[in-house]
């Protein structure tokens, strides 16, 4: 009997990323197989993200060339339009059947990204929570971990469906999925689309799967979410709460 292989196509928005994507793509070549795809969305304006990049990818060596890929935008357009850019891109070019989403800033682990990869078997979408049984959040303050709790806790509220976290970006795909997804037209951009691409799936009726996971404070720089992006997403809310009720 013939075990068909699973592909996977990690997703990797990145700003101002330098050693951390680095090191990130290094600890992925430890996991991916020759079936996977690695493709990495740069929306900086330098090339010092490109250029950690072009090195990673040249020290990869569990994947083929050919299998790597960047798409340079030359400005941020928001981590929710990039990585629905990354899937349209996977989704035309590459025969992946899953799909992997995850921050390049080190918070999230390859080691968590191939559990999230491996767990989807079975369901149509899997989040990686920091806020279940087993999930762990290193070198979070209290009043953070407080305050990102409130957060989540508010969006269930107002958008209606039980879910423990509802912004964290390490999240597996199905392909149908992401087919449903891309014909979406999202009205929010930033953190804030995670809530909105799970609010498009449930309406769906997609099966979703939460995994523990442990969540890592970014190893390099800092935090590109401002006050005014977060300002916006309590907008947003409001309106991916409208196209909840419409559905």
């Amino acid at each position: 009997m013939v075990v068909k292989m699973h592909s996977t196509a990690y997703i990797l928005p990145a700003f101002n990323e330098t050693d951390s994507i680095f090191q990130l793509i290094g600890n992925l070549n430890k996991d991916i197989t020759k079936e996977d795809f690695l493709i990495v969305i740069d929306d900086s304006v330098s090339s010092f993200t490109e250029k950690y990049v072009r090195l990673a990818f040249s020290k990869v060596t569990n994947l083929d060339q050919d299998k790597l890929f960047l798409i340079r935008n030359h400005q941020k357009n928001g981590r929710g339009k990039s990585v629905r850019q990354g899937f349209n891109f996977a989704i035309s070019n590459t025969n992946a059947s899953v799909f992997v989403e995850m921050d390049s800033d080190g918070s999230h682990s390859a080691e968590m990204a191939k559990l999230i990869a491996t767990s989807i078997t079975g369901y149509d979408y899997v989040i990686g929570s920091r806020y279940l049984p087993g999930s762990s959040i290193k070198g979070w303050s209290f009043t953070r971990i407080v305050f990102s709790k409130i957060i989540n806790k508010l969006i269930t509220l107002i958008l209606g469906h039980k879910i423990s976290d509802w912004t964290n970006g390490l999240r597996a795909y199905s392909r149908d999925s992401v087919v449903t997804l891309l014909k979406h037209e999202f009205v929010t951009q930033g953190f804030i689309s995670l809530s909105e691409q799970a609010i498009v799936l449930a309406s769906n009726h997609a099966r979703l799967k939460e995994v523990p996971i442990i969540f890592y404070p970014r190893s390099h720089g800092k935090s590109t979410v401002t006050w005014k992006e977060i300002k916006d997403s309590f907008f947003g809310l409001v309106t991916i709460y409208r196209y909840k009720n419409l559905k």
